[in-house]
């Protein structure tokens, strides 16, 4: 041996690799640990090859628990899986797709999945996708849903009439009551369906109340009489006040129209006869009065006063056993406690 040759390589830019692969492993090994979606892999015979530790958060269940197992034992309608399959095999991916999962507590969780097919048609051809749970979101809605039921239910069965106007005064709802209030049947959308500009609601009263309702952005209550075809004139309590949004902004105008044609019939008949008991009252020959149980003068005719020598004025201050014989305040006492009693 003559010589002896020596090759000095700088493992410099391969050291730099291989710490800038490393730094990447760790970056997306954070990324998959602390994701907040749950990161899954899983085959299409529904092997759970891989899935994120978030998945613990959602389900108290761990990651080691779930891979290895079939996806399929959780889904608590199996046929969806293979409309999932389906839908991915055919586009090769699927975006926002609604799936119900079963866990093994029994808790229903809601999810919404994107995911797409990795390695098609090789050997490690798989499912790689996010689920994010939206179990909160779906018991949120479901709540609004039957809000909204039930307010459709009172809305469209109460027996006071609703309107509801845009701010601008187009008419958005009107339920039964409301137009059966006004002899109506429907809503002719051939006419004037603005009720600043409609013939009928200006008769009505409305657009001037809706109108100054919009304007001051404070409830107006008001009580207005309509004429029928017939002749017969109804009397209706109204209120006219506004809904605003959640941010507070008007948005629309609220008509609450209430039939009260009964009420004010009833109401003459009341005063009229109230008229003639005050006119049998004031004018009859006998004496008439009232009092509390404890024998205290509530009210006396003019006979009374004349009678007893005062006016119900001085009276109202009374006992009447200031003006009976102490056997009969006695026996009065006993009848007022008796018809008390409902004896006869």
């Amino acid at each position: 041996v003559s010589y002896f040759m020596f090759f000095l390589h700088s493992r410099k830019t391969e050291l730099h690799f291989l710490e800038t692969v490393k730094a990447s492993e760790q970056k997306y090994l954070r990324i998959f640990n602390h994701i907040q979606d749950v990161y899954f892999e899983i085959n299409l015979d529904g092997t759970i090859l891989e899935i994120s530790p978030s998945i613990y958060h959602y389900t108290q269940v761990s990651p080691s628990e779930l891979i290895g197992t079939n996806i399929l034992s959780l889904y608590t309608d199996p046929k969806r899986r293979d409309e999932y399959i389906d839908a991915i095999l055919k586009k090769g991916r699927v975006d926002n797709y609604d799936l119900e999962l079963k866990l093994p507590d029994g808790k229903i969780f809601n999810t919404i999945i994107t995911a797409s097919i990795i390695d098609k048609g090789k050997p490690n051809e798989r499912v790689v996708g996010s689920m994010v749970d939206v179990s909160e979101l779906k018991r949120k809605t479901k709540a609004i849903v039957d809000n909204e039921i039930k307010f459709r239910s009172l809305f469209d069965n109460a027996p006071i009439g609703f309107m509801i106007c845009s701010i601008e005064g187009d008419i958005v709802e009107v339920n039964p009551s409301f137009l059966q209030i006004y002899g109506l049947s429907y809503v002719d959308n051939s006419l004037e369906t603005n009720v600043l500009r409609n013939e009928i609601a200006r008769s009505l009263g409305f657009s001037d109340l809706m109108q100054r309702v919009i304007n001051s952005r404070k409830p107006v209550f008001s009580e207005i009489q309509y004429t029928f075809p017939d002749g017969s004139i109804h009397s209706y309590k109204i209120k006219v006040s506004i809904i605003p949004d959640q941010a507070g902004k008007s948005k629309y105008v609220l008509v609450i129209a209430e039939d009260i044609t009964e009420i004010k019939a009833k109401d003459r008949e009341l005063e009229a006869s109230r008229e003639r008991f005050l006119d049998i009252y004031n004018n009859t020959s006998d004496l008439i009065y009232t009092m509390d149980f404890e024998g205290n003068f509530t009210s006396v005719n003019p006979v009374a006063e004349k009678w007893l020598g005062y006016r119900f004025q001085d009276l109202k201050n009374r006992n009447m056993s200031e003006f009976i014989s102490h056997d009969s305040s006695k026996r009065a006492d006993e009848q007022i406690k008796l018809k008390l009693a409902n004896a006869a």
